[in-house]
């Protein structure tokens, strides 16, 4: 079963952007490369597959964070996408990243023409993330080799405890794709509030905690808007004054509200970190 993962990436605003560092503007959107940009909110896949334990010495500061085994590869996650949309259980809002099969293309004339697949339109590479997360990491050791492997989002450990390997917090690397904040807000909305095990059954069932969480709190953030309940500001970042909106949390209902979103932030929200390497741009797929 495959799960879908999203968190935002902190980044501080700027006045002023390199056209390279921003994402494309959306078909028909009029969106400058100098427009400010707060953070941009990551989306990738995680399924059950059977793996391998990698069997290692013991880490040091200089070995490499390897890539989580469960983590949906570029196609893997594209394809999940693409599913979730054709069965109107996603709203992708991202033009630049299409989701359509592609269609079939007539070549040729009268009978003999043949049928051939269209290429898909090219992804831009900017769109690509790849990421460190800190994850819970079932570790064994045995004739003195180090065995790590992440835990599954969805694993159940109830009633394991005696037997079950021992669980550290461990660096996975992850890839995914990219939302800027209008785009993130389109998604989350579109996602159904009802989670694993309600009446609406395991439809929802692609949805992590994660996800789930800043759905709930994209909402939230509307509600705000709704009421009125920012107000404008400006911040000093250097030599340059950024223009900012403050939340106004004036009643006790949304002070509370707060409270509650801050204690039930899911911890894997808090461990996304850049690579050291390249901390704004995705690195390059293998070949």
């Amino acid at each position: 079963m495959a799960i879908l993962h999203g968190s935002w990436l902190s980044q501080p605003q700027v006045s002023s952007l390199d056209p390279s560092e921003t994402l494309p503007a959306s078909s028909g959107s009029s969106r400058s490369s100098a427009q400010p940009v707060g953070g941009r909110f990551l989306i990738w896949g995680e399924t059950w597959r059977r793996v391998e334990t990698d069997k290692q010495a013991e880490p040091n500061a200089d070995r490499a964070i390897q890539a989580h085994p469960f983590a949906l590869s570029r196609v893997e996650l594209l394809g999940l996408l693409r599913s979730l949309q054709q069965s109107n259980r996603l709203s992708w809002p991202t033009a630049d990243v299409p989701l359509a099969a592609p269609a079939p293309a007539a070549k040729g004339r009268g009978r003999k023409r043949t049928a051939t697949l269209e290429p898909s339109p090219a992804i831009p590479e900017n769109r690509w993330q790849t990421l460190h997360l800190t994850l819970p990491t079932y570790v064994s050791d045995a004739e003195g080799t180090t065995a790590r492997l992440p835990q599954y989002s969805v694993a159940l450990p109830e009633g394991e405890t005696e037997q079950a390997p021992l669980l550290e917090l461990h660096p996975w690397q992850i890839e995914g794709l990219v939302l800027s904040p209008l785009e993130a807000f389109q998604l989350l909305n579109s996602l159904p509030l009802s989670t694993v095990g309600d009446a609406a059954g395991d439809a929802e069932s692609f949805i992590s905690g994660d996800l789930r969480f800043w759905s709930h709190a994209a909402r939230w953030s509307l509600d705000l808007l709704a009421r009125a309940k920012f107000l404008p500001g400006l911040r000093v970042q250097g030599e340059t004054a950024i223009a900012t909106w403050q939340v106004l949390l004036d009643s006790e209902v949304d002070q509370t509200r707060l409270q509650q979103f801050s204690r039930r932030m899911p911890p894997a929200c808090r461990t996304y970190r850049f690579p050291e390497s390249s901390a704004a741009k995705p690195e390059p797929p293998e070949e």
